[in-house]
């Protein structure tokens, strides 16, 4: 039983102090616990995000990473997922529109995963960014994005 327990920005370049919103290139970490006390198999993940009032009924995935054979989560286990091959490159006027609240920055996605017995599961994951406090993300988003099959 696979759940993402945390979303958040990494900087993939040095932060220069500034807007709410990190003014650096930057990646989605996903942060996923294994509640369960058999292992997890993963076999995708996707870390996907847009700038929208509100996401599409329907997720778009545009970012899924096919995971090696054997990529584990064991029982009761804590582990995160990041890359160093996808960055996100917002312009200055995309930054000042989520500071200004014109727009929203939301990431989203979903972790696949082979329970011990050989079945497909699927955990869905949607954050809208919150600049308040530093900038974090806050779980929301239509029913379509946040699931557990």
């Amino acid at each position: 039983m696979l759940f993402v327990t945390g979303i958040r920005l990494k900087p993939k370049t040095v932060t220069v102090v500034g807007l709410s919103f990190p003014n650096t290139r930057c990646e989605i970490q996903i942060n996923y616990e294994n509640f369960g006390r058999t292992p997890a198999i993963i076999t995708k993940i996707d870390r996907s995000w847009l700038l929208a009032r509100m996401p599409p009924k329907t997720p778009v995935y545009k970012e899924i990473s096919q995971l090696p054979t054997g990529t584990i989560v064991r029982g009761c286990e804590k582990t995160s997922f990041e890359t160093t091959t996808y960055a996100i490159d917002l312009t200055p006027e995309e930054r000042a529109a989520i500071d200004g609240h014109e727009t929203s920055f939301w990431a989203y996605g979903f972790i696949e995963y082979r329970d011990f017995l050989g079945n497909d599961h699927k955990t869905g994951f949607c954050g809208i960014w919150q600049p308040y406090m530093g900038g974090r993300f806050l779980e929301a988003g239509p029913s379509n994005y946040i699931y557990q099959n």
